[in-house]
Formats: C-alpha cells, sequence, structure tokens
C-alpha cells in the first residue's frame, strides 16, 4: 500500500493464529505491520485495525484515495469507512468491483502484478545464492527488505507518481477494449482535483 508520490506504507503480513511468533519479526525493526486472524485469511477486523493504525495515521494531503477491490472483508468493514468519513482531511474510498479485473483493475494487472513477479524473482535468485535463506521464520525479514526502494533488482516499491501511472493504465485499458466504463482514470482526475 502507497501513495501517489511513491510512499509505502508498512506492509501487513498476516498469519493464522491468535497470536504471532515475535522471534519471526525481530530482523524487521518494526518495519511491518502483523497481524493474526483465526482463518489466515484477511477479515474485517484486521483490515479495520490495519487501515487505522497505518492509513489514517499517515495521511498529509487534504484530498485522498483509498482504493479497495471487492473483497467481502473491504465491503464489509464499516467502522473504517465511518473513519474515513470523520476523519478531518477528505478521504474517497473507491471500490473498484470483483470480477472485473481485465477491465477496472489496472491497480492488479499492472502494478501489484510486478510485485508478484518480483517476489518470484527473488525466491528463485535466492536457492542459487547460499547466502540467503527464505523460510517461514524470517519470511518477514525479506519482505521488509523488499519494500525499501533500495533493494533492486526486487524493490517492491512502485516509485513516484502511481497515481499518473494509474490513469495512463486506465486509458490504455479504456482505449484497447473500446469500453465506455473503464473511466477510473477521469474518476481519478475529479476526486483528486
Amino acid at each position: 500500500m502507497g501513495n501517489a508520490a511513491g510512499k509505502m506504507l508498512r506492509p501487513l503480513i498476516l498469519y493464522k493464529g491468535k497470536m504471532h511468533i515475535e522471534s519471526h519479526f525481530r530482523d524487521t525493526r518494526d518495519a511491518c505491520y502483523i497481524g493474526t486472524s483465526s482463518s489466515g485469511v484477511m477479515d474485517t477486523d484486521v483490515l479495520t485495525e490495519f487501515l487505522e493504525k497505518e492509513f489514517l495515521s499517515s495521511i498529509t494531503c487534504p484530498k485522498n484515495v483509498l482504493f479497495c477491490d471487492g473483497h467481502s472483508s473491504h465491503l464489509s468493514c464499516i467502522p473504517f469507512l465511518v473513519a474515513c468519513m470523520e476523519h478531518e482531511k477528505e478521504i474517497r474510498v473507491v471500490v473498484l468491483l470483483s470480477g472485473q479485473t481485465a477491465f477496472l483493475q489496472p491497480l492488479d494487472k499492472e502494478v501489484f502484478g510486478g510485485v508478484k513477479q518480483k517476489w518470484h524473482s527473488y525466491l528463485r535468485d535466492s536457492r542459487l545464492d547460499t547466502t540467503i535463506d527464505v523460510s517461514r521464520t524470517n519470511f518477514p525479514a525479506h519482505i521488509v527488505k523488499l519494500w525499501r526502494p533500495d533493494c533492486p533488482p526486487y524493490s517492491f516499491n512502485l516509485g513516484k507518481n502511481l497515481l499518473a501511472k494509474v490513469i495512463w493504465l486506465s486509458a490504455m485499458k479504456r482505449q484497447q477494449t473500446g469500453n465506455p466504463a473503464v473511466k477510473l482514470g477521469g474518476k481519478i482526475r475529479q476526486i483528486v482535483n
């Protein structure tokens, strides 16, 4: 999660259970947010706590946009939506329709798809380098390392001008599909301006 200027918030690492094992996070230097749920899947409680502590506390601009996909935990996150409405700065929550990735979610396919690709490349290359050991117990430290912009070629940092990339991707998708419903870029400009 980050903003249009390229500032990345701490990543949420979610584990199944009621508590996490502190030794797994020893090398993260508090650079990630740890959550647990009984199923190991995002739920409304975990999401609300993460967004209130990470997203709301990091807002510096007078106008803000938060994109959410159609996951049930996002749609039923009423306490967080109320907190957004009551926040001193303007926050628009844009919920992208589920099942419409090809048309409405350029972030998931074009931007975050690169994060997945870099993670898989890092894992592949770490198998060849005996000094790198990625395991369940040190996984968070690797995520934190790749979250920083100074870890090429694997850095997850999306860089500056993320908003411009989203608008451009949306316009390109609209042009390719001829679908007039794909107006994400224009909507973003209206909200932010």
